[in-house]
């Protein structure tokens, strides 16, 4: 058994690399020609490359679910086609055993996948943000969000005008032991100090919420322009430790990013499971592998959607945001489960 475990393993880690490069591909060729604007203006190619290998983990991260899909829809339906698995049916082994070498990759992408999500992918779109922004189009403004952080301060604010070094809509986020600090204002200029205009100051405590206003409002605190360029996004680049200090804000955003950071993880698992569930009718049934790879391109999509549709409820607070975060995955898996079971 380990000679056939093994053999699963490697066609299916083959399956996967094919499948993967050829989905980075197609992302590389259509974000290229997206970014056309590159080739006219006069950046040095390095900055290009650098670029492209910045969003290498964001692609990655994005295509690694139907990655795993369809390797193991290839991976089992051509030992299907060449009648081995009838073979180990007929031993006694049940589709979970045989799943079990893939199963291990699978479980070790899952790991991979959430490391990617809570560190390289917001490193690397931080990076390739600063490139496309500030040395490819030179921007006056940036209007996409941004965060920096300064001493124990994370700074977030909707547009930056960088000429005038001033934020407009800022909002500023302090712990401060176990009371948290959040200060909204009209605007924020930075020079030595950062001076807020217009500041309403919420604190956070053990004893509930306090209030206080201040026209002008001046803190020690240096944000360098260059410095919140570099670390211009949103919140979703945010990494899991950093999110988990924003949880006592009470915003059912950042709540569900914290629940769905958490099971990001259970994806690539999810879909390989929802994989087996449409390949065990081929065994049986003799179905073709193209009708297959179709049932797996709805499944897949269903579940993105539905992911989508629960994350928006959770984010505006229709919904809990744990039950946002959770209950696409738990459906899926059951479903699955369910397919499964019925074959």
């Amino acid at each position: 058994m380990k000679i056939v475990d093994k053999f699963i393993a490697i066609d299916f880690l083959k399956s996967l690399f094919f499948i993967t490069a050829g989905f980075l591909s197609i992302l590389y060729i259509v974000d290229f020609f997206n970014h056309l604007s590159f080739l006219s203006e006069p950046v040095e190619s390095l900055f290009i490359v650098k670029y492209y290998l910045y969003k290498l983990p964001f692609f990655v991260y994005i295509i690694l679910p139907f990655s795993i899909l369809f390797s193991t829809i290839i991976t089992y339906g051509r030992l299907n086609d060449t009648n081995q698995l009838t073979s180990l049916f007929n031993t006694g082994l049940s589709i979970y055993r045989i799943a079990i070498p893939a199963l291990v990759t699978v479980v070790s992408l899952s790991i991979l996948f959430f490391l990617l999500n809570d560190s390289l992918v917001s490193k690397g779109i931080t990076a390739s943000k600063f490139i496309e922004n500030n040395i490819i189009k030179h921007p006056s403004s940036y209007e996409n969000g941004i965060f920096a952080k300064s001493k124990n301060y994370i700074l977030n604010a909707q547009t930056l005008d960088i000429n005038n070094k001033t934020a407009y809509m800022p909002i500023l986020y302090k712990k401060n032991g176990s009371k948290f600090v959040e200060i909204k204002a009209d605007r924020a200029f930075f020079g030595k100090k950062t001076t807020l205009h217009n500041a309403v100051i919420r604190t956070y405590s053990d004893n509930g919420v306090s209030y206080k206003y201040k026209k002008i409002m001046i803190l020690n605190l240096n944000f360098n322009i260059s410095d919140i360029l570099l670390h211009s996004s949103t919140f979703s680049t945010l990494s899991l430790k950093e999110l988990w200090k924003l949880r006592k804000i009470g915003n059912s955003r950042y709540q569900f990013m914290i629940f769905d950071r958490l099971f990001s993880f259970t994806m690539p698992i999810i879909m390989f499971i929802l994989a087996l569930s449409i390949v065990a009718k081929p065994f049986k049934r003799e179905e073709s592998s193209i009708k297959a790879t179709g049932v797996g391109m709805l499944y897949g999509a269903g579940y993105f959607l539905f992911h989508a549709i629960l994350a928006g409820l959770g984010k505006s607070s229709m919904i809990s945001p744990l039950i946002g975060a959770a209950t696409p995955h738990i459906t899926f898996l059951l479903f699955a489960l369910m397919k499964i079971e019925e074959d």
